[in-house]
């Protein structure tokens, strides 16, 4: 399929980011604490200490690991939906209106094991 010159070839490829993230449903004024577990150019899977209801519109906030801008890690924002929750306490969310936020000590230190 192809849309203004871009062509869709399947799935995106997913990268393993592990790092800390915080996350809050629409209008909620307090953040909860997660951990990526990978990304992708369209999605994010995580895992959370607060459960998501199924379709869920929430924001992030995902530390970047200072290892891939090589100072202080910055965040990135975006709005999320909640697509599926592959695990206990683990979702995957469609990811949407991305921006770069300056991040000063608030990141996720929650934890998490996925099963293969």
């Amino acid at each position: 399929m192809k849309l203004d010159g871009l062509q869709f070839v399947g799935r995106s490829h997913r990268y393993p980011i592990r790092a800390g993230l915080l996350y809050r449903m629409k209008g909620d004024r307090s953040w909860h604490e997660g951990t990526s577990l990978n990304v992708s150019e369209s999605g994010i899977l995580f895992c959370g200490d607060t459960p998501l209801a199924p379709d869920a519109r929430f924001d992030v906030r995902l530390a970047l690991p200072s290892a891939a801008t090589g100072r202080a890690a910055p965040s990135i924002g975006f709005h999320a939906t909640l697509v599926r929750s592959p695990g206990e306490r683990v979702w995957a969310a469609r990811l949407s209106g991305a921006v770069i936020l300056r991040m000063r000590s608030e990141q996720g230190k929650a934890r998490c094991a996925v099963g293969a």
